[in-house]
């Protein structure tokens, strides 16, 4: 019915940022019944072009700033495209309605009110700033009240700073206080019921960007010291039923991603394949050429990322026992 700032493949950030986590079966079937995406911002990983195709017959949401930058440059991609009137409710089904607020820092804040009982506060990246009291207003109606920000996101303020010798300057760490008690003040602040993780999901990719993930906040440490009075933390990818009021987890399965290089400097830059069509024109080029014997290393490959990815489903179930692999597999083979 209605999915929020869709990134779905691709990598973004000049390649650096890569998703993490492979979406499951009962996710990509969902897809397929989307309707409306609403986009909170204009950042890439927000709003991602490369995604967008995949809705290319559905209706953008977007939020009514002044400017107009987002909404005449999807128009003038073919997009159809809907402006959400400042803090006022519109229906998109019998069940489902939803109210945006803009604010001074181009972003923008979703509620999405699921029948009569709950309802879902999107904040994305950011603060609401000038709409708070509004929002709460609208939210506290609610029985169950979701509230949903990113929190701990190191990975995404800048960090790569260097002296005028070119010495790094060292970033401080993603998680300078248990971000628990930030989840803790999140549903403290907006009389909230639930909260998640949230818009912190991302993999660093490219060679020359790895030295980053040093700084992330590991899933497993968004809920440490979390104060279950204010609410239901939930540690997670997650699903939830309205009718019954059930949370249910969703597997996180890693994605190993390869190098950035090749991508960028050898299919893209030397041989012109920017897209994921291009690059299986691209693959498909070479593969003619070879016959046989790159069938056969097509095959091995593809063998070998399955049994990668099925020891990662493995060991992901326990963080401390991944962490450990991942770090053995990029000192001594990667």
């Amino acid at each position: 019915m209605l999915t929020t700032d869709p990134w779905l493949h691709g990598a973004q950030y000049f390649g650096s940022w890569t998703l993490p986590y492979r979406f499951t079966p009962a996710q990509q079937a969902a897809f397929a019944g989307v309707r409306y995406v609403w986009l909170s911002h204009g950042h890439p990983d927000h709003l991602n072009l490369e995604s967008l195709a995949t809705f290319r017959d559905k209706t953008l949401l977007v939020a009514d700033h002044r400017g107009n930058r987002i909404l005449n440059e999807l128009q003038a991609a073919g997009y159809r495209v809907q402006v959400l009137a400042n803090n006022s409710w519109t229906q998109l089904s019998p069940k489902v309605r939803v109210l945006c607020c803009a604010d001074r820092n181009q972003d923008a804040a979703l509620l999405v009110a699921l029948g009569d009982r709950c309802a879902v506060l999107n904040l994305n990246d950011g603060t609401a700033i000038g709409n708070r009291l509004k929002l709460k207003t609208h939210l506290k109606p609610f029985a169950r009240r979701f509230v949903l920000r990113l929190l701990g996101g190191g990975g995404a303020d800048m960090m790569n700073y260097f002296t005028e010798d070119g010495q790094r300057i060292e970033p401080m760490p993603a998680e300078r206080t248990p971000l628990g008690l930030a989840y803790s003040r999140l549903l403290r602040d907006w009389d909230g019921t639930h909260t998640a993780p949230f818009s912190c999901h991302h993999a660093f990719a490219r060679t020359d960007s790895r030295w980053a993930a040093e700084y992330e906040t590991p899933i497993e440490a968004h809920g440490r010291l979390f104060k279950p009075e204010r609410g239901e933390f939930i540690p997670g990818y997650f699903s939830y039923d309205v009718a019954t009021d059930r949370v249910t987890a969703t597997p996180m399965v890693p994605v190993p991603y390869p190098d950035f290089t090749p991508y960028v400097a050898k299919y893209g830059d030397n041989g012109r394949a920017f897209s994921v069509g291009e690059l299986h024109d691209y693959f498909q080029s070479y593969r003619e050429q070879s016959g046989f014997q790159e069938w056969l290393e097509f095959v091995r490959v593809k063998s070998t990322n399955k049994v990668r990815s099925a020891v990662l489903a493995t060991l992901s179930t326990t963080p401390l026992l991944y962490r450990t692999a991942r770090s053995a597999y990029r000192r001594f083979i990667a």
